[in-house]
C-alpha cells in the first residue's frame, strides 16, 4: 500500500510537471505500478528521475529497472539541427543523476 507521503509527492510531481504532456507518462507509471521503465530520448534525465520516483511508490527502489537511450556525445551538429533537438548533457552526468 502506498504511503500517504509518497502519494502526496506524486500528486505534487503531477501538479508541477512541465510541459503538461509529461503528466500522462507519470500517470502511466503510477497507475500501471510500473517497475521496468524504458525511455527513448533520455536527454538530461529529469523525466527519468520522476518516473523512477513514481515507480518507488509501490515497489522498493532495488526492484525498479530503468533503461534509457539517447545519443549523448554521439549527436552530431547536423543531427541536432535536422531533428530540431536539444544538445543533451554528457552521458556520465546523466548516469550520476540516476
Amino acid at each position: 500500500m502506498a504511503s500517504l507521503i509518497a502519494r502526496a509527492r506524486y500528486l505534487g510531481r503531477i501538479a508541477t510537471c512541465r510541459p503538461h504532456r509529461y503528466r500522462n507518462v507519470l500517470r502511466l507509471v503510477y497507475e500501471g505500478r510500473g517497475r521496468h521503465i524504458v525511455e527513448v530520448g533520455t536527454h538530461a534525465g529529469a523525466r527519468a528521475l520522476q518516473m523512477i520516483e513514481t515507480a518507488t511508490i509501490f515497489s522498493p527502489p532495488e526492484s525498479i529497472r530503468y533503461d534509457g537511450f539517447d545519443l549523448f556525445e554521439h549527436l552530431t551538429p547536423e543531427q541536432l539541427q535536422s531533428e530540431f533537438s536539444k544538445q543533451p548533457p554528457p552521458e556520465g552526468q546523466v548516469r550520476d543523476l540516476l
